[in-house]
């Protein structure tokens, strides 16, 4: 029987060990592996040397040992054997112990090894992209292999000695070792083969030698984790006077061995950013929840390493390896079957059926030389293994291999994009029904009130005449702008017009003012000249109705980059005040008289730097702020780009297809976002605040509290639909066109530094359509094609090695005229990796049946032209405009999640490709057809909701909503009808 110590180290190492297998992609820890390393190790390394006392006293009254204690222990490392020479407590002592120069040399050794082994996993996690599987879990086989070497080493110097007799223990637990840690570690192979997510598109580089060094480096780093614990175990773990009780071991010098290595690695990293090798934001983060973060793990991995001390001296070194690979095995295994696998493959038959039983065979060799192991100098006979232990095991593996072989292939009776498709309609349909239901102003003031719970402001009657006489479509539906109205509510007016004048007030915030008085705009005196383009183009846009608009001040927002971003329990205080019911009886319909005149003035507000510059850093957690504290974003950090995060993708996806665009926006349910786009990767110009302001912005993300307006790019046609037959520029039939996927663009998306191309979605887009991953490291994307065996029916299948040829996709996506927006060395980087292609005219795109629509720094300018086209377009991104209430995925475009690991199924789908061996007639046709109803129903709806008409209207509706919420009277005016 073990006693209760043992049973509580055992205890600990379960939980902590299990819990880490689970929940170690989500750690925030593990996404600044440098830092939080220097922090656990300091931390754990002064607990241990302070309560070291306390420590040895809790274990003092542990169990004797019992049963067997396992090799690396019973030869006493580096010296002794159980032998009948080794009787004296002064010989063990003499043989353990070393020279104190040796002893000092050998501890700074392993603090240095501690160090570069930190080292060695920021250099793996930087390029997780480029690994392979598993290389970690062959360290208790090399302790085996090792054990064994050393002990026939001790006893051939002893049979030279002359004293041959020796107890044969040590020999048969070193060699029978050998065989459950070699299953074991198989086993753990094979998981990774049988069930790991997929690789995801985050590029591994042809042209870098990450794609060599890191496999090496694995492979080292599990060489060097083999040498620090033996020498651990020989620094750390000291005979006692019986050599046939369990070996004492030391806190403090572990404790010390973890304070140095600190050191030494917080000297790398400071010697670093002296050297610009890494910038300060990326060696520290300061932020609340990853500090809480570190010091709960620092405490469990305290817990964990006492743990496993009083394990390696009382059972042995590769009991507590082997029980530690044991554990991460299974529960790993466990949690991956039981992960969302809606867009996954089932796992591998025959990885799998080896997985479960190399398992279940290494954990039985594991128990059966446990218990046939003798104890001391006296040998017990070997025992049996209890029946009830084998019956857990076997029930635990069934489970086990129940849960893997639940997963199995789905046979789909339809395709999921043929649901998308009608219920997209349906939607639509509903909307645009909703959007119009008032056909006099009377029932518009109406409609208004029973929507929004208040009175239309001053000004709706000119609003809803103007909208009229321009033939406007929708009348009703403007919720995206009550939305982004709705926190300022909760700040008076007088607070609003000040921060508007604060955020205009100094160069450095990027922000420009526009000023309406008497019914006329114009420029505010603080406006940079680089964009008087986007002014004047607001100016242009609200010419037609500014007569109508009471004085007011606007800041616009110069950047593509959204710049608020409130905490979400201030938000929702802020939200708060906007809701409710808030309609009056009598309210004036008239604006203040001369109501700006009590206002203050430019030249009264001290110039004020409000925002604080964040470029070029990743922005992920800035934006997340706004997310549920319960949120999948606050909770977990997933810090492995290298793996499809199914979990993230789920909730807005149909198997591989997504399935609600509005959805896939947010990032408060996908936290692996922080590596798959430029906006969060490394923003170009981002000065974000977590203050509520007044600032009018083009395009914003999910997260963001900026005011949605129609960009001036669209409507002084900076990028213009012109398709016309006299200058070579077509627009043929969509059934004319090149049936291919077409993209030209530039890596404008975000600054690339210190390797964050590797996530932006255009260069993964460019990397993955042009196939330069055919490899082993291919992204391995399930791709639903017709089931080989059942026509008519559908099923995800594994991709071949080379997708694009075998299923005959054709797509044509390149970089033009060479890099932009790289740092350090990442425009040679992407030089040497990607090919470019000519500056075409952007006319030249209706050519293709299918564009691609991907995010820049900001939302592409582009995609209103493709919608006017007859062609489809396939759009990618998580910026959203004001028009995108309007818009309905899957009937006017196809949307593409911007993981795009759905992207070869989807354009399989519209091209006609049944599987590899090409396309099928009457499939080509139906998907055909499909295709070209969503372009045609797309530009007929741009036609109808998305004209410059469109954009004056809703400018108009937004800027009487913005006088309302700026007047002091705002309570007591409104439009009764």
């Amino acid at each position: 029987m073990l006693g209760w110590a043992s049973l509580l180290s055992h205890g600990v190492l379960l939980l902590a060990t299990s819990f880490t297998s689970i929940y170690y992609e989500s750690s925030s820890i593990i996404g600044h592996p440098n830092q939080s390393l220097i922090f656990i190790l300091f931390i754990s390394g002064l607990s241990l040397v302070f309560f070291r006392n306390l420590i040895l006293q809790l274990l003092s009254s542990s169990d004797s040992v019992q049963g067997s204690v396992l090799p690396l222990q019973d030869r006493r490392p580096f010296n002794a054997l159980k032998d009948s020479s080794y009787s004296s407590s002064e010989q063990w002592s003499s043989a353990r112990s070393l020279q104190p120069r040796l002893r000092r040399l050998l501890i700074f050794s392993v603090a240095m090894a501690i160090s570069l082994r930190v080292g060695f996993l920021h250099l793996i996690l930087n390029n997780g992209q480029c690994t392979i599987s598993s290389a970690e879990g062959y360290v208790p086989l090399l302790l085996a292999i090792f054990d064994y070497w050393y002990t026939h080493r001790q006893r051939g110097r002893m049979a030279h000695g002359s004293k041959p007799s020796f107890q044969p223990t040590a020999t048969y637990g070193s060699v029978n070792y050998m065989l459950p840690a070699a299953f074991l570690s198989i086993s753990n192979t094979f998981q990774s083969l049988a069930m790991d997510s997929p690789r995801s598109t985050y590029i591994c580089p042809l042209s870098s030698n990450a794609r060599m060094t890191t496999p090496m480096l694995q492979i080292l780093g599990t060489f060097l984790d083999f040498c620090i614990l033996i020498s651990i175990e020989s620094l750390v773990l000291t005979p006692t006077m019986d050599p046939s009780s369990a070996m004492a071991f030391s806190p403090a010098v572990l404790g010390s061995l973890f304070l140095l290595s600190s050191i030494i690695s917080s000297t790398g990293g400071i010697l670093a950013v002296i050297t610009n090798t890494v910038y300060w934001s990326e060696l520290f983060d300061p932020g609340w929840s990853y500090a809480s973060t570190v010091a709960w793990y620092s405490i469990v991995f305290t817990a964990v390493v006492i743990a496993a001390l009083h394990i390696s001296a009382h059972h042995g070194l590769l009991h507590l390896a082997l029980f530690v690979l044991c554990i991460c095995t299974y529960f790993s295994g466990l949690a991956l079957s039981w992960a969302d696998r809606e867009v996954l493959l089932p796992p591998a038959q025959i990885p799998m059926v080896i997985y479960l039983a190399f398992l279940f065979i290494g954990a039985v060799f594991y128990m059966r030389v446990q218990t046939n192991l003798g104890v001391g100098s006296s040998q017990r006979p070997a025992s049996r293994v209890p029946s009830y232990v084998y019956a857990t095991l076997v029930l635990l593996v069934i489970f086990l291999g129940w849960s893997q072989t639940s997963q199995t292939t789905k046979v789909l009776n339809s395709h999921p994009i043929d649901l998308l498709v009608k219920n997209a309609l349906v939607q639509s349909n509903a909307w645009l029904e909703q959007a119009s239901k008032s056909q006099t102003l009377a029932e518009g003031v109406e409609e208004y009130r029973r929507r929004y719970h208040r009175n239309p402001p001053p000004g709706f009657d000119a609003w809803y005449n103007y909208a009229k006489s321009r033939f406007s479509v929708v009348m009703d539906d403007y919720d995206t702008i009550i939305e982004d109205l709705r926190p300022f509510w909760g700040i008076s007016p007088a607070q609003i017009r000040l921060l508007s004048q604060q955020v205009v007030s100094d160069p450095f915030n990027e922000v420009s003012e526009l000023v309406i008085r008497n019914g006329s705009g114009t420029l505010g005196p603080n406006f940079l000249p680089t964009h008087r383009w986007m002014l004047d183009g607001v100016l242009d846009l609200i010419k037609n109705f500014a007569q109508y608009l009471p004085d007011m001040d606007l800041a616009f927002n110069l950047n593509d980059e959204p710049r608020v971003a409130v905490p979400y329990r201030r938000l929702q205080e802020l939200q708060s005040a906007g809701s409710g019911n808030h309609i009056k009886s009598s309210v004036s319909h008239n604006w203040g008289k001369d109501r700006a005149k009590t206002w203050l003035k430019p030249e009264d507000v001290e110039p004020t730097i409000i925002f604080k510059d964040h470029s070029r850093t990743n922005s992920f957690s800035i934006g997340s702020i706004a997310c549920p504290p319960t949120s999948y974003a606050q909770r977990a950090h997933i810090w492995d780009a290298s793996r499809l995060c199914t979990s993230c993708a789920a909730p807005h996806s149909n198997g591989v297809f997504l399935s609600n665009w509005t959805l896939s926006g947010s990032p408060c349910h996908q936290p692996d976002l922080r590596n798959l786009h430029g906006f969060y990767l490394s923003p170009a110009a981002f000065k974000p605040s977590h203050e509520l302001l007044p600032i009018f912005s083009q395009s914003k993300v999910e997260g963001y509290a900026d005011i949605l307006y129609p960009s001036p790019w669209n409507y002084i046609d900076k990028v213009k639909y012109d398709a016309n037959t006299s200058n070579n520029h077509p627009d043929p039939p969509f059934v004319e066109k090149e049936n291919t996927l077409f993209w030209r663009g530039a890596t404008s998306e975000g600054v690339s530094r210190r390797g964050s191309w590797k996530g932006m979605s255009r260069q993964r887009a460019v990397h993955l359509a042009n196939n330069l991953t055919i490899d082993s490291r291919l992204p391995a994307l399930p791709i639903l094609l017709t089931h080989p065996s059942l026509p008519g029916k559908y099923a995800y299948q594994n991709p071949p090695s080379d997708p694009i040829s075998a299923l005959n996709l054709s797509l044509n996506i390149s970089i033009v005229n060479g890099i932009s927006r790289a740092w350090d060395n990442d425009g040679a980087a992407q030089d040497a990796e990607f090919g470019f292609a000519p500056q075409t005219d952007f006319q030249d795109h209706w050519r293709y049946r299918f564009l691609l629509d991907a995010d820049g720094a900001g939302y592409s300018g582009r995609f209103l032209a493709f919608l006017q086209s007859r062609s489809l377009p396939f759009r990618s991104g998580i910026f959203r405009a004001w028009w995108d209430g309007r818009l309905t995925a899957w009937r006017h475009f196809v949307p593409v999640d911007v993981r795009l690991h759905g992207l070869f199924s989807t354009l399989s789908y519209f091209m006609g490709v049944a599987g590899p061996t090409g396309t099928i007639e009457g499939i080509m046709k139906e998907h055909l057809t499909a295709g070209e109803e969503i372009a045609e129903a797309g530009r007929l709806w741009a036609e109808k909701v998305l004209r410059k008409e469109d954009m004056e209207i809703y400018m108009f509706r937004l800027l009487l909503e913005w006088g309302r919420l700026t007047d002091d009277k705002r309570d007591e005016i409104g439009f009764m009808g």
